[in-house]
């Protein structure tokens, strides 16, 4: 493995997990020695600090729960979420509230890796369970209902796409600072690891 550190605090976790780290599989350490970068995460979670056998980090989801979607605008929708700043571009016109009013149960996504969009897109329509990509109406009645979850780790969407400035986009929740956020990334480039990724599914109809 390659000794350039990854920073002072990955440094420190990996002297706890020399003893443990030869006892990995073969393919894990092969693994890990080409994304130096999940290192830490993966001490963290005791992966190698317990000594236990790690997989290569694969699909995690988290806690369902529900939210809802109602007949409000979506500039009504916004301003419900009490953002601190939020992406010009967010209009009616480039995101059209499509979803029917209801009752829908949320998932969060989390891939625990670098992933393109096709990519999660993809695993979420293949985890079954009727789970769909959120759309940015979606995120919007989540961001508003759990306004703490982003400043944990960004929330994206990628079941609404529009078209800003010739180029495809999708909205996500953020932090920076302490300030929260209701931004755009390109559809088409990749989300870190750290990343959570809205899905839903109806449960009942207004």
């Amino acid at each position: 493995m390659s000794s350039t550190p990854l920073n002072d605090r990955a440094y420190d976790l990996g002297l706890k997990a020399v003893a443990n780290f030869k006892k990995l599989p073969d393919e894990v350490i092969a693994y890990y020695e080409q994304h130096l970068d999940q290192i830490p995460a993966a001490l963290e979670r005791g992966f190698v600090i317990e000594g236990r056998e790690p997989t290569i980090p694969t699909l995690v989801t988290e806690a369902e729960n529900c939210i809802c979607i109602t007949n409000q605008s979506l500039e009504q929708m916004i301003v419900a979420g009490h953002y601190d700043w939020s992406n010009s571009d967010i209009t009616p016109g480039c995101f059209p509230i499509t979803s029917e009013a209801g009752e829908y149960e949320y998932k969060l996504f989390h891939f625990d890796r670098d992933i393109e969009s096709d990519e999660a897109e993809r695993l979420i329509e293949e985890a079954g369970s009727g789970w769909e990509n959120a759309k940015n109406e979606h995120l919007l009645a989540f961001g508003s209902k759990f306004p703490e979850e982003q400043r944990k780790f960004p929330i994206v969407e990628l079941g609404s796409v529009a078209l800003v400035n010739g180029y495809r986009y999708v909205s996500y929740l953020d932090r920076y600072d302490s300030y929260r956020g209701l931004g755009l990334s390109r559809r088409d480039g990749w989300w870190y690891r750290y990343c959570r990724f809205l899905a839903v599914r109806k449960v009942s109809a207004s």
